[in-house]
C-alpha cells in the first residue's frame, strides 16, 4: 500500500503504510529506502536520515537509497557527507540526471567546479 500512496504523491498515507511495513518487518530494507523518501518529500529531514540508515543497513549497495540519502544531507546542509551519497548514487545510475545534477550541486558547494562540469 505503501508504494501505491508514494506512485499516487499522497504522503501521508505513504508514510502511515511505510511506517506500519517497517513495525511488521523490522528488515524490510524497501520500505525503509521509500519511508525515506517520503520523509524528504515532506521535508521531515531528521526522520529521513534515520529511515535511509536503517534501509541502506539492510541493502547496502541500493542506488536510490543512496541518492535519497544524498538529498537528505544536501537539506539539512551536511554536503560534505551527501557527496559520497551522490557519487555512489551516479556510480550506479548513470542516466539518472537528478542524480548528477545533485552531485554537481554538492561539487560546486566544495568549490569543485572542474568536477561539477564533470558529474
Amino acid at each position: 500500500m505503501g508504494t501505491a500512496y508514494l506512485e499516487q504523491e499522497n504522503w501521508k498515507e505513504a508514510e502511515k503504510a511505510l511506517q506500519r511495513a517497517t513495525h511488521v518487518d523490522d528488515r524490510a530494507s524497501d520500505a525503509y529506502l521509500a519511508l525515506g523518501a517520503v520523509l524528504n518529500e515532506t521535508k521531515e529531514y531528521p526522520q529521513a536520515e534515520a529511515a535511509l540508515l536503517r534501509g541502506l543497513e539492510l541493502k547496502p549497495d541500493a542506488a536510490t537509497g543512496h541518492y535519497e540519502l544524498a538529498k537528505t544531507y544536501w537539506f539539512l546542509g551536511r554536503w560534505q557527507e551527501a557527496a559520497p551519497h551522490a557519487r555512489k548514487a551516479v556510480s550506479a545510475m548513470p542516466n539518472a540526471a537528478s542524480a548528477h545534477a545533485l552531485l554537481g550541486d554538492i561539487l560546486l558547494r566544495g568549490q569543485d567546479a572542474q568536477g561539477a562540469l564533470v558529474s
